[in-house]
C-alpha cells in the first residue's frame, strides 16, 4: 500500500480522538473552550505518526496500536467529565451529546476489530460498517429533530445565572463592546453560550444580536434626543455604543426606528421646541 494512504488514514484515525474531546469541552458547562497554543499538543500523536509512518514501515502496526489507545482514553475522559454527571440539565446530558459518544464507541470496536483481524476484507468490513453508522447517525438527526428540541427545552438556567447575563446587557452595558458576540459574550460572563441564549429568548423573545442591536439603538435614540449632543457626529454616537461599522448602524437603525438617525433627531428636537 502507497505510504501517502497509510498516512492519511493514519492522521484520520489519529484526530478521532482529540475533535471529540474539543467537542464535549465545548459544550461543557465547567469551562469555556478557549483554543489556546498548549491544545495544540492534541495534534502531537498526529504529526508524530505521519512523519513516522513516511520515514519507515516497520511502525505502522505499532503506531495504529497507540491510536486506538488513544481514542479509548479520549473516550474515557469524555465519559467521565462530561457525561457521567447527576445533574441533567447540563448541556452534556442532552440527547444529541448521548448520541455523538454512542456513535463515537461504536466507531472505536470497528477500529479494534480491525486492528486484530487484518485481512483486507476486514477492513473492508470495517469501512462499510464505520459508513453505516456515522450515516444512520445523520439521517437519525434529520428525521428526529424534536428529540434535541425537547431536550433543549428541558434545560432551566439557574437564577443566578439569570440575573448574572441581565446584569452584564442591561447594567455594565457589555453590549457596547465592538465586535461583541455571542461567543465572546460567554466568554467574558462564564456562562455557556447555550444558557445565555435561553435566557435571551425567554426575557426579549430576540436572538443575541438582535438584542444587541436594540439595545444599542435605544442608546443612540436617547443621544439623538439631547440638544448638546446636536452638532455631535452621528457616526460618532454609533462608535460609542458598540457599532465598529457605519452600515451595520444605519442598517439596524432603519430596521428599528424606521427612519434615518438625522431624520429622528430633527423630530425630536422640533418637538422639543
Amino acid at each position: 500500500m502507497p505510504r501517502i494512504i497509510v498516512a492519511i488514514g493514519f492522521l484520520g484515525f489519529s484526530l478521532i480522538g482529540p475533535l471529540t474531546y474539543w467537542y464535549f469541552k465545548s459544550n461543557s458547562v465547567r469551562t469555556i473552550f478557549d483554543f489556546s497554543k498548549i491544545q495544540l499538543l492534541h495534534f502531537l500523536l498526529s504529526i508524530i505518526g505521519v512523519t513516522t509512518i513516511f520515514s519507515t514501515s516497520n511502525l505502522d502496526n505499532e503506531l495504529y496500536f497507540v491510536c486506538n489507545l488513544s481514542f479509548l482514553l479520549y473516550l474515557s475522559y469524555c465519559f467521565f467529565t462530561f457525561l457521567d454527571k447527576k445533574n441533567k440539565t447540563e448541556v452534556s446530558y442532552l440527547f444529541w451529546d448521548k448520541t455523538i459518544f454512542i456513535t463515537m464507541s461504536l466507531l472505536f470496536l470497528v477500529f479494534l476489530v480491525q486492528y486484530f483481524m487484518t485481512t483486507i476484507q476486514m477492513h473492508i468490513i470495517g469501512t462499510a460498517i464505520s459508513s453505516v453508522v456515522i450515516s444512520g447517525l445523520f439521517f437519525y438527526m434529520l428525521k428526529n429533530p424534536p428529540n434535541m428540541l425537547k431536550a433543549l427545552n428541558k434545560i432551566s438556567p439557574k437564577p443566578e445565572q439569570m440575573i448574572q447575563i441581565i446584569t452584564a446587557l442591561e447594567l455594565d452595558k457589555l453590549y457596547r463592546t465592538q465586535g461583541i458576540n455571542l461567543t465572546k459574550f460567554s466568554n467574558k460572563i462564564n456562562i455557556p453560550k447555550y444558557v445565555i441564549s435561553i435566557v435571551i429568548r425567554d426575557r426579549y423573545s430576540k436572538s443575541f444580536p438582535e438584542v444587541i442591536n436594540s439595545m444599542r439603538i435605544k442608546d443612540i435614540t436617547n443621544k439623538l434626543k439631547d440638544p448638546n449632543l446636536a452638532n455631535v457626529k452621528v457616526e460618532e454616537l454609533a462608535f460609542d455604543v458598540g457599532f465598529n461599522s457605519t452600515s451595520s448602524f444605519y442598517a439596524a437603525f432603519k430596521k428599528i426606528v424606521k427612519i434615518t438617525p438625522r431624520e429622528f433627531q430633527r423630530k425630536m428636537l422640533h418637538d422639543m421646541l
